[in-house]
C-alpha cells in the first residue's frame, strides 16, 4: 500500500512538474537585402586609390595573401566573428520552469551565445559560429582620372552547438 501511494506521488509531482514547464524556440529569418553591385568607379587615378586601399587593409582585421600592383590584384582573408558581416537572422527561445520564466533574443550571427530551450526536456546549449571569408579585389584603370574596384567575395560559415 506504501508503495502505490508513493508511485501516486511521484506521478503527480511530475505532472504538477511539467504543467510549469513550458518552451518556444523561433528562428527569425533575415530580411532580404537586394543584390548590390560588387564593382564601383572611384573618381581618382588607379596610382591614387591602390596608395589608399593598401595601407587602409592592413589596418583593418584583413589579412592580406597575395598582391599585385601591375595586375591590380589584392586577395585578402578573414577569420573570426560573422556578426559585423553576415545576417543569420534572430533567434529567440522562451523558457518557464520552476526556476521562472527567461527569454533569449540574439543575433543567430553572434559569435558564441549560451542559451536553454524546452523540447522533451530542458536543454543548455552552447552555440558557436565563426566565418572564414576570402576576398578579390580588382583595381582596374577606367581613365587616367577614373578607377574601377571590384570585389568578389567568397565565405564559409561554421556552426556548432
Amino acid at each position: 500500500m506504501a508503495e502505490l501511494i508513493k508511485r501516486r506521488l511521484i506521478v503527480l509531482a511530475l505532472l504538477v512538474f511539467t504543467g510549469c514547464m513550458a518552451g518556444k524556440v523561433d528562428l527569425l529569418t533575415p530580411i532580404t537585402q537586394p543584390r548590390l553591385d560588387n564593382s564601383l568607379v572611384v573618381e581618382k587615378p588607379m596610382e591614387a586609390v591602390w596608395s589608399a586601399a593598401v595601407p587602409a587593409l592592413g589596418k583593418e582585421f584583413f589579412v592580406i595573401n597575395n598582391l599585385d600592383k601591375a595586375s591590380g590584384f589584392i586577395n585578402i582573408s578573414y577569420a573570426g566573428d560573422p556578426e559585423a558581416y553576415v545576417d543569420c537572422g534572430r533567434i529567440v527561445s522562451y523558457v518557464k520552469n520552476a526556476r521562472g520564466e527567461r527569454t533569449y533574443d540574439f543575433p543567430g550571427a553572434r559569435a558564441e551565445q549560451v542559451y536553454e530551450i524546452m523540447g522533451a526536456g530542458l536543454y543548455f546549449v552552447n552555440r558557436k559560429i565563426s566565418i572564414d571569408g576570402r576576398m578579390n579585389l580588382i583595381f582596374e584603370q577606367m581613365s587616367p582620372a577614373q578607377t574601377r574596384v571590384t570585389a568578389n567575395v567568397r565565405y564559409i560559415i561554421t556552426r556548432s552547438v
